[in-house]
């Protein structure tokens, strides 16, 4: 006799034991746990696996919509600032540069010189800080340059600065 059959020999013998009523009785309940244990263990975390990978599905895609819109904004804001970007004048950045800040700055203008590939360093000082935030505005706005370094510094009469600024072609 085999392992298993030793085994389950004493099962059998128990079984044999019992009156026929009893072992069609333990045979109904062999059969439905023989049906509800699959169930349970192999159907049921199937289809919670299932359900939990159509909820995650679902919200990806909600995701993916939503990183759709935002890129064609994203795109639209592109396409508008490039636009903005372009100079009216199709003049150098420097010659765009020099002019504005001879203007708005006057004499408080210490400096200008290019710096890099496409960038313009601007010095001055004891400059009007509100003329040059509205200028700096402007540069961005209208010529599409980038601020990419500004260093101000408090003066002692009020709304007075000195620094650096260093302006770049986007």
């Amino acid at each position: 006799m085999s392992a298993l059959g030793e085994r389950l020999a004493p099962v059998r013998e128990r079984y044999e034991a019992l009156a026929p009523r009893e072992r069609r009785l333990v045979l109904a309940a062999a059969v439905a746990l023989a049906l509800f244990l699959p169930w349970q263990l192999v159907w049921v975390p199937l289809q919670e696996a299932v359900a939990s990978a159509e909820a995650r599905a679902a919200q990806r895609r909600m995701e993916l919509a939503q990183m759709q819109r935002l890129a064609a904004e994203v795109r639209a804001l592109r396409a508008r600032v490039g636009a903005a970007a372009r100079p009216v004048s199709g003049q150098p950045l420097l010659t765009r540069v020099d002019q504005g800040a001879r203007r708005v700055l006057g004499d408080a203008l210490k400096g200008i010189k290019e710096e890099g590939k496409g960038g313009v360093r601007v010095r001055f000082e004891n400059a009007d800080f509100d003329a040059l935030m509205r200028w700096l505005d402007q540069l961005q706005t209208r010529d599409g340059v980038v601020v990419s370094e500004l260093v101000a510094e408090r003066q002692q009469a009020p709304g007075r600065v000195s620094g650096r600024v260093l302006v770049e072609a986007p």
